[in-house]
């Protein structure tokens, strides 16, 4: 079990612009599959092997991880 990942407040608005640039652009459909995968990623990120190298990424991405808040990036 890997620990918990939340999101920044300027990450958690970064995403949500993205997300919404997507729909605009292209569809509502794609928009959600890349979040899915975003969260797919986060929920991951401290618990693969290469784990030291992915949470590097993921701090310098807008990710943190602490034991006290949740996995969900949208909640």
């Amino acid at each position: 079990m890997g620990l918990p990942v939340f999101l920044t407040d300027d990450a958690t608005k970064d995403l949500e612009e993205i997300v919404e640039y997507i729909a605009e652009q292209d569809s509502r459909g794609k928009a959600d599959h890349v979040l899915d995968r975003i969260e797919s990623a986060i929920k991951t990120c401290p618990t693969t092997p290469t784990a030291a190298l992915i949470q590097r990424n993921c701090w310098s991405w807008g990710f943190m991880s602490t034991a006290k808040c949740s996995s969900s990036p949208t909640g």
